[in-house]
């Protein structure tokens, strides 16, 4: 059982949306904008797992995972991304681990910006 209390940190999340155009063929199309809305605010835990740094392409890279726990909410998929105040997370998985649709337990990365 979830302690009410323990979720004290307010999630955004955001849907991802795509705009199309044609390329002047029939059947190409290519996207010309990505743009998030708000598909809802929840309250929830914010728990840091690892982080790791890594050197690609002579850039360090580093990341940092997180889990997410919040009430069940069942329109939020990989697709949909986190903030927290100006901190940005990006689900790798979701998981309603009793299966009884009351607990979301949300994997993610953080982006560095």
């Amino acid at each position: 059982m979830m302690q009410i209390g323990t979720l004290r940190h307010q999630l955004t999340i955001q849907a991802l949306a795509r705009t199309y155009a044609s390329t002047g063929s029939t059947d190409v199309w290519a996207a010309i904008s990505d743009t998030r809305s708000e598909a809802g605010v929840v309250w929830g835990r914010v728990e840091r797992l690892q982080g790791t740094e890594a050197i690609r392409a002579h850039q360090v890279d580093s990341r940092t995972t997180h889990r997410v726990t919040m009430r069940y909410n069942a329109t939020i998929t990989p697709k949909h991304r986190l903030l927290f105040g100006s901190r940005v997370f990006h689900p790798t998985s979701i998981i309603d681990p009793d299966e009884r649709n009351a607990v979301l337990v949300v994997d993610a990365w953080e982006e560095v910006v």
